[in-house]
C-alpha cells in the first residue's frame, strides 16, 4: 500500500485515511490497535480489497493497494456474523447443512 487516502463519503466527509504507506509480506503477521474511529477497519478492508482508495480532487486514482497473488490474509471483522455465512459457503470443510446432507445422504444409501 502506497500513499494511500479514504474517505467513506468521497463529495463530503473527511478523509480517514490520509497518505498511508505500509508494506505487508507474505511472512507478516501483524496486529493493528488504536482508538475508537482511528481507521482500524478502514485499513483492513482497503488491505482486503474490500474498499478501494478514494480518487483525488481531480478524479485520479489516488495510492495504489498490491497484494500478492500468494497472499493468505485471517482476519475477524467487526460484523463477524456477514462474513461467517461467507465463509460457510466458501469453506473446503463442511458446515452444518453439509454435514446434515451427508448424513442424509448415508443413511439413504444403507
Amino acid at each position: 500500500m502506497k500513499d494511500v487516502s479514504f474517505a467513506y463519503n468521497e463529495e463530503e466527509g473527511p478523509l480517514i485515511l490520509t497518505n498511508v504507506t505500509c508494506k505487508l509480506t507474505l511472512s507478516s503477521r501483524i496486529g493493528i490497535v488504536g482508538a475508537n474511529g482511528a481507521g482500524k477497519s478502514t485499513l483492513l478492508n482497503l488491505i482486503c480489497g474490500e474498499l478501494t482508495p478514494s480518487p483525488g480532487p481531480d478524479g485520479a486514482q489516488r495510492g495504489e493497494v498490491s497484494r500478492h497473488r500468494n497472499l493468505r490474509l485471517a482476519y475477524i471483522a467487526q460484523q463477524h456474523m456477514y462474513h461467517l455465512a461467507e465463509f460457510m459457503n466458501s469453506t473446503p470443510y463442511p458446515g452444518r447443512s453439509a454435514s446434515k446432507r451427508a448424513m442424509t445422504r448415508r443413511c439413504s444409501d444403507g
